[in-house]
This record gives structure tokens, C-alpha cells and sequence, in this order.
């Protein structure tokens, strides 16, 4: 009896020791891990700046980016903006032209 009393003990103190969750704990793992080798090959130009910045320099950037100077006097927020519209046109585009030629192959032998 005090065996199961015992493990109980033990399982419950392990569930405070690990506060969040493994799924959690391996995501931020793996991108620790990645952000570290970033670091290193970079630091160690393995692979050429131009090629592969340093995570550093790259944050200043985005943050350069997405302040009010932006990227080509627009800021980040106005060339997303214009992205997610290019791609919500073409989706409507493609609806539009997909759904009525696929109507027409699924009831007309000739198209098919």
C-alpha cells in the first residue's frame, strides 16, 4: 500500500516540475536548437553573410522594416497588405473560372 501511495507522490510532483506541456517543451526546444546553429554557422561563415545573415542582423532589419521607415517608402503592413490582396484575387479567380468548368466537365460528355 505505500508503494502505490509512494508513486502517486512521486507522479504528482513530477506533473509540478514540468509546467508546461512536452509538445511545448519540444517546440521550443527545437527552436532553440535551430536558432543556435543559425547563430553558429553564421558566426562561423561556414556560409556566406549574403547567402545566410547572422539571426541578429536579420532582426534589425525586420524591425527596420516594420517600422514607420518600411521598405521602399511603404511600410511592412502596406506590402502585406498588397500581398494578401494578389492572393485573395487570384483564389477568387480561380473560383471563378474553376468551379464553372469543372460543373460543365462533370455534366457534359463533350467537354469532358
Amino acid at each position: 500500500m505505500s508503494v502505490l501511495i509512494n508513486e502517486k507522490l512521486h507522479s504528482h510532483r513530477l506533473k509540478w516540475r514540468w509546467p508546461l506541456s512536452r509538445q511545448v517543451t519540444l517546440s521550443i526546444g527545437t527552436l532553440a536548437v535551430l536558432l543556435t546553429v543559425w547563430w553558429a554557422v553564421a558566426a562561423l561563415q561556414l556560409i556566406s553573410p549574403l547567402f545566410l545573415p547572422p539571426p541578429q542582423q536579420v532582426l534589425a532589419k525586420l524591425l527596420t522594416i516594420a517600422g514607420p521607415q518600411g521598405f521602399m517608402d511603404a511600410t511592412l503592413w502596406q506590402h502585406l497588405a498588397a500581398s494578401l490582396t494578389r492572393i485573395v484575387l487570384a483564389l477568387l479567380a480561380a473560383v471563378v473560372i474553376g468551379i464553372p468548368v469543372g460543373i460543365a466537365m462533370g455534366l457534359s460528355p463533350t467537354v469532358r
